[in-house]
């Protein structure tokens, strides 16, 4: 059993990080909530940048306590990922105190849990899962048949929160955006793209898997005449007798070893699929709410002078 150091973090929880970073700089108003003009600037910058850069610190400094494969008691990754991603958000919400006001830094981190609540709550759940899945993905050998689609899930969990964090908070934001909102819907508008392209290549991935498992040599034959085929899950080895030809036939066809358990691949296939079509249609309900949001703020006109945030745990 692997581990989910085979499998880099950097990636998914990169683009959870940006996307929640525009979001909390998507929410600070000018002249709302405390924010005076000058503030917002910097925080339109900060919040952004600091995000991501606080998960990838945090996951880089405990990597080896989080890389200990099947010697680490179970669950003990959930724990440690959950450790993770709350002292990430800690060292976000102490950078952005920091940058709103030095003089009241401590009040500042303190308020900020309450304030950036439901982006931090769907940053850790939906951290959480991706360390999860990549867990679940590391399973499958390097350089198998399988190993494209077991990435893929892992990003499709990452698209998954984009989508719906942006949701969130174009609900609970009300009629004020700002540019930083803007590009956040930009980001969640590609990453149904990119859902739909995974779809396709996972379809792609399950016939060549089928193909396979019906007939290694003539697939063999069109993937450079390979020795071995490794399916990625399993440890059987499945030969067939090379088919010999006639006289007056073409050679005999090699007949390759496949490695893998066609009934554990086979699962990995349907959950990996079954993932597919959550998320395309999650996506396209965070992108249909968000444009409805969007719509509205536009009928609604100017944003008032007084903020409109308002999220349940903290009114201004």
């Amino acid at each position: 059993m692997g581990n989910e150091g085979q499998l880099s973090l950097r990636g998914p929880l990169t683009l959870l990080g940006v996307v929640a970073g525009l979001l909390t700089g998507g929410v600070i108003l000018p002249d709302g909530c405390g924010f005076n003009v000058a503030q917002a600037e910097r925080l339109h910058v900060v919040l952004p940048l600091a995000m991501p850069l606080a998960l990838w610190l945090m996951f880089t400094w405990t990597r080896k306590y989080r890389d200990q494969g099947p010697l680490a008691p179970r669950h003990t990754w959930l724990w440690l990922a959950a450790a993770d991603l709350v002292l990430a958000e800690a060292l976000f919400l102490l950078v952005a105190a920091i940058a709103y006001s030095p003089g009241k830094w401590l009040f500042n981190f303190a308020a900020g849990w309450l304030f950036f609540a439901p982006i931090l709550v769907g940053v850790l759940l939906f951290g959480v899962a991706i360390v999860g899945r990549a867990r679940s993905a590391s399973a499958v050998r390097p350089g198998s048949l399988a190993r494209g689609l077991a990435e893929r899930q892992v990003w499709l969990v990452a698209l998954l929160g984009v989508g719906v964090l942006d949701a969130v908070i174009f609900r609970l934001h009300g009629d004020g955006f700002v540019p930083l909102l803007w590009a956040a819907f930009v980001v969640e508008f590609a990453a149904l793209g990119t859902a739909v392209g995974f779809c396709v290549l996972d379809a792609r991935t399950a016939l060549r898997l089928q193909r396979v498992l019906d007939d290694p040599a003539r697939y063999a034959g069109r993937a450079s005449l390979r020795a071995k085929i490794d399916l990625g899950l399993g440890d059987e080895l499945r030969e067939r007798p090379a088919q010999v030809g006639g006289p007056y036939r073409t050679p005999a066809r090699p007949s390759p070893t496949v490695i893998g358990a066609p009934l554990a691949v086979a699962r990995k296939i349907a959950r990996a699929r079954a993932l597919d079509g959550l998320v395309v249609v999650a996506l396209l309900a965070c992108l249909g709410w968000s444009v409805v949001c969007l719509s509205q703020a536009g009928r609604a006109g100017p944003a008032p002078s007084t903020p409109s945030l308002a999220f349940p745990f903290w009114h201004c």
